[in-house]
């Protein structure tokens, strides 16, 4: 059973500052930027096998976010589990060790952004996932499909707790600069096992696009004009 802990989220929308609120399952830490503009925030449990699989929650005015299981050789070496040691609707990435066949599998995450140079850009990740002798899978950004930067930026481990038995609980974050691409119009996200099978449960990913501070201080003022409009 997935965690039992749930949190709500608030989440501010850029275009007419709409306000939503979510509830997600394993949202046991969350991006310290979430709310504020500029952001976007998806949520996914893999409760089918379904390839591509939709968020399950979303906040992203720029596209659609969508998870795709894809393989590196002729086939996808994936497999999914209706439940596994207790979590409900789980993937197997990098199968071929298990059936004979040899190569690699990725989870690859498709994250539609602001469409907007702007110079910085945050990426948070939570991942439920479990993997042999404890490891942790690599998580890396390529922005914009652009595997031509080099090296490719990797998502640094925040935390990892404990989060059922055998499973795991971590939290990656980068900032991608402009070395790195900036704030690309969208980017993939990459989770790959390290050597071995990563089980996967579920994945929140968070974003934020921050601009030039000459921006940020326009931005200031409009608010400020608009309140003394009213």
């Amino acid at each position: 059973m997935k965690s039992t802990i749930f949190s709500m989220a608030l989440a501010v929308m850029i275009a007419g500052s709409a306000l939503a609120v979510v509830t997600v399952e394993d949202d046991l830490n969350p991006a310290p930027f979430r709310g504020e503009a500029g952001t976007t925030y998806q949520a996914w449990s893999f409760s089918t096998d379904a390839n591509p699989a939709y968020a399950d929650e979303a906040i992203n005015e720029y596209g659609t976010p969508v998870v795709e299981m894809i393989g590196n050789f002729q086939e996808t070496n994936t497999v999914w589990l209706d439940t596994d040691l207790g979590q409900q609707g789980v993937w197997i990435v990098d199968r071929g060790s298990l059936t004979g066949f040899e190569g690699t599998s990725d989870m690859r995450i498709y994250i539609p952004n602001v469409p907007v140079e702007n110079p910085l850009k945050e990426i948070w990740v939570q991942l439920v996932y479990y993997a042999q002798e404890g490891g942790t899978p690599n998580v890396y950004v390529i922005p914009e499909g652009n595997f031509d930067i080099s090296p490719v930026p990797h998502m640094e481990l925040v935390e990892k707790v404990e989060d059922g038995e055998y499973y795991y609980h971590a939290t990656f974050s980068i900032q991608l600069t402009e070395e790195d691409g900036g704030n690309p119009d969208w980017e993939y996200i990459y989770i790959r096992p390290r050597d071995c099978q990563v089980y996967i449960d579920s994945v929140i990913v968070e974003t934020q696009c921050i601009p030039e501070p000459l921006s940020l201080t326009l931005l200031g003022l409009g608010g400020l004009f608009l309140r003394r409009r009213g």
